[in-house]
This record gives structure tokens, C-alpha cells and sequence, in this order.
């Protein structure tokens, strides 16, 4: 892969500081991308930023946010713009993974569940993709799962979200190619 088309490019991750939002971060960072980092724990954030600042010559902002709240998520938004001119690249990382069976499945697990698995990368996608457009240039990029292409026990919630990710990827991969932002749904398994 050509690293150099990075360089020096604004990207946005959600999640960065759990296992694989962390790993992103720190390839695109290697790559000459400027990075903006959320997640739940300040802690973690800074100790990102802190090690990618120290190796890699680029710009770090950090962000808290909960994800399941629309204030924090536009709260998020304007501290993004605030920092970056525009972002070229967003990748949605964060997710939750609730297992238990649907009998036991609260509204709120539900809400919860699809808020930060789907509600939020639909609107971060809908409010970055405006500069991806104006830019004729972007990536979104969306951590969905093998859990999107079958059902397993006690993770009805999971799968589901997965799968609407799934959906909204392929959809907004189809809204999106004209303007040359191209979309992804990258899904691990286990």
C-alpha cells in the first residue's frame, strides 16, 4: 500500500483507545497522517497522543465523548473543526459488543448498543463526508464484524448493529464514489 497518500492528511478515529482503534492509530500516524483521537478514557487518550507525539512529527488533538449522547457527539464535531480545516479521513471504530440472550435484552442495552454501533458513524459520516465531497477526496472507513454476515447466540444487539453497518456502508460506498470518497467496511472475525 502507498503510505504517501496519508501524508499529511486530517484523520478522524473513533474508539482510539481500544485494541484496534489504537493500532490504526498509530499506522496512520506512521503513515504522516494528522490524527484526532476519541474515546471514553482521558487516561488512555493521553497516553496515545503522549507516545504518538513523541515518534511521529504530525498534529494529535484528543477528545472524550460518549457516543450514545447527540451533545457529545456535537460537541466532538466542533472541537474536530476547531482543530482541522477539514477531515479527509474517518474511521468509526468505536463499538460495544453486549452479549445476552433477547428475552434479557433491555430498551436501553438496545439504544445503547445501536447508538454507538451505528446512530454514531451515520452522523459523523453525514457531517464529514461534506468536506470529503467539497475536496473531490476521502475515506471512511467503518470496523463492522463477521458478526454482520450471520447470527450467534446472546448477541442478537451486536449482530444487528453489524449488519446495519454493513448496509449503511455498501449505501453510502454508492452515494459517495462520484465525489471520490470511497467507503469501507472492514470486518474482522474473532
Amino acid at each position: 500500500m502507498n503510505q504517501r497518500i496519508f501524508r499529511k492528511k486530517n484523520c478522524l478515529i473513533t474508539g482510539s483507545t481500544g485494541g484496534l482503534g489504537k493500532e490504526l492509530a498509530i499506522q496512520f500516524a506512521s503513515s504522516g497522517c494528522n490524527v484526532f483521537l476519541t474515546g471514553r478514557n482521558q487516561k488512555k487518550l493521553d497516553k496515545l497522543k503522549k507516545y504518538l507525539v513523541n515518534k511521529y512529527k504530525i498534529k494529535i488533538f484528543t477528545k472524550t465523548a460518549d457516543l450514545t449522547s447527540t451533545e457529545d457527539i456535537n460537541l466532538l464535531i466542533k472541537t474536530v473543526r476547531k482543530n482541522f480545516s477539514n477531515v479527509d479521513i474517518l474511521v468509526n471504530c468505536a463499538g460495544i459488543f453486549p452479549v445476552k440472550l433477547m428475552q434479557d435484552t433491555t430498551i436501553n442495552e438496545f439504544d445503547e448498543c445501536f447508538n454507538i454501533n451505528i446512530r454514531a458513524p451515520f452522523l459523523l459520516s453525514r457531517e464529514f463526508s461534506i468536506d470529503m465531497i467539497e475536496r473531490k477526496w476521502g475515506r471512511i472507513i467503518n470496523i463492522g464484524s463477521s458478526s454482520a454476515y450471520q447470527g450467534f447466540r446472546e448477541t442478537s444487539l451486536y449482530c444487528a448493529s453489524k449488519h446495519a453497518l454493513l448496509g449503511f456502508s455498501r449505501s453510502i460506498y454508492e452515494e459517495l464514489r462520484e465525489h471520490n470518497v470511497r467507503t469501507f467496511c472492514i470486518s474482522p472475525g474473532p
